[in-house]
């Protein structure tokens, strides 16, 4: 093993997932859990050994969200002989999240102060002040540890699945963004999911761009032969990232052969039972379990991502489900965001503009693929995501930026 690694998550241990579920009012956001299970993935093959993990629960406050006002400390092993600490911390609403923080810089103060004779690198995944100050709190004691943060969003461009945002809250937020902003010093580089990002964070400090990374367990497609088209949106239901305009898009397309599938949740949901209830080939389907959306993706002709390159944070947003999507086989359609580089422009069907017609158009003319070009393109995306967008590929960049830091130190 190269380096000792520790790396701060937010994700759900397997073994908790069952219970965490049963807690909880909402079911959990699974994007950036794989998100942060495919990089840890990638780092460990670079380093020839497991990291260990920190990791917060992302769970609601306690009493609306969650059912226990304290998550207890616990264990896990995310590989087998790793040795992984689920940091325990007050879930109160408002509590959580003034003092958890010190929680998990207790944690990580004790894995770095233990000498195993290896270079010593803490990894922060997203700009949470949770794990800014714990940065900033050991990069004081322990100048010569490598610190990096992934920043897959930035802290003022956090989207929220509410239209409103009470009081506490925003000056929470603006908190928050605040004590990343004042942290970022103790910061040696950052992974970011787009150039434009890295131009705003880096500040002359070294940087990766992993933009994505590719879903190798995606479900063998499966064939139709029903003569249906169908066409699938899976993600937060949020009129912003234009999921009523993909409604109103397909209601426009008059061929009774085709279904549109959304899954999801969030505040366009009532909308979309609205519109589902007058077009029968709307099929709404909730929340679901990942593997469950991946099911029914593999049936699907079609996977959209309806969000419009519109607002400052497509410069610095990499849609995940772009990335699961050019992963499939399936044919894609999307917009062409700031943010995604033009290495993608061949393997994604951009509608030639914005209105409602083009998309509807757009849906239609992939849905039939008459030529099959749509489906060959789909397959040349496929080949090469799993090509150059693995985890192997992504997180060697990771080990790049570790030793790009370390000459620089």
């Amino acid at each position: 093993m190269r380096y000792d690694i520790a790396f701060l998550s937010l994700i759900i241990p397997e073994s908790l997932k069952e219970e965490v579920k049963s807690k909880s009012s909402h079911l959990m956001e699974d994007a950036a859990i794989v998100w942060q299970n495919h990089i840890i993935e990638g780092i460990e093959k670079n380093n020839d050994g497991s990291l260990k993990m920190f990791n917060m629960m992302p769970v609601r406050a306690y009493p609306g969200g969650y059912k226990d006002a304290f998550i207890k400390k616990s264990f896990f092993s995310h590989v087998e002989g790793a040795e992984d600490t689920n940091i325990g911390f007050c879930n109160i609403k408002i509590i959580k999240r003034i003092f958890r923080h010190q929680n998990v810089y207790k944690e990580v103060r004790d894995w770095a102060n233990t000498n195993n004779g290896k270079e010593k690198v803490l990894i922060a995944y997203t700009l949470f002040h949770e794990y800014t100050i714990t940065i900033k709190k050991i990069k004081e004691r322990h100048p010569d540890i490598t610190t990096i943060a992934i920043a897959v969003d930035l802290p003022i461009y956090v989207a929220t699945s509410r239209k409103k945002i009470s009081r506490i809250a925003k000056v929470y937020e603006e908190w928050s963004a605040y004590q990343s902003r004042l942290n970022s010093q103790y910061i040696d580089g950052y992974v970011v999911v787009t150039k434009q990002m890295a131009e705003i964070l880096s500040k002359n400090r070294p940087y990766k761009i992993v933009e994505g990374i590719c879903t190798s367990e995606f479900p063998e497609i499966k064939k139709n032969r029903d003569g249906i088209v169908r066409i699938i949106y899976a993600g937060l239901l949020l009129e912003k990232f234009g999921i009523i305009k993909l409604v109103d898009a397909f209601s426009m397309i008059p061929d009774p052969n085709f279904r549109l599938f959304i899954c999801g949740i969030g505040e366009a949901e009532s909308i979309i039972r609205e519109k589902a209830e007058k077009d029968k080939r709307i099929r709404f389907m909730g929340q679901l379990k990942r593997q469950e959306v991946l099911e029914i993706m593999s049936r699907c002709n079609i996977i959209v991502n309806p969000r419009e390159n519109v607002g400052e944070f497509t410069k610095y947003s990499f849609p995940s489900k772009n990335m699961e999507a050019l992963s499939s086989g399936i044919p894609f359609i999307g917009y062409k965001l700031d943010g995604i580089p033009e290495e993608y422009d061949k393997y994604i069907n951009y509608p030639k503009d914005e209105t409602v017609e083009s998309l509807s158009g757009l849906l239609y003319s992939i849905g039939k693929d008459e030529s099959k070009e749509a489906k060959i393109r789909a397959d040349l995306a496929k080949s090469w995501v799993l090509s150059n967008k693995n985890s192997e590929k992504q997180g060697e960049k990771i080990l790049a930026l570790i030793g790009d830091i370390r000459k620089k130190q």
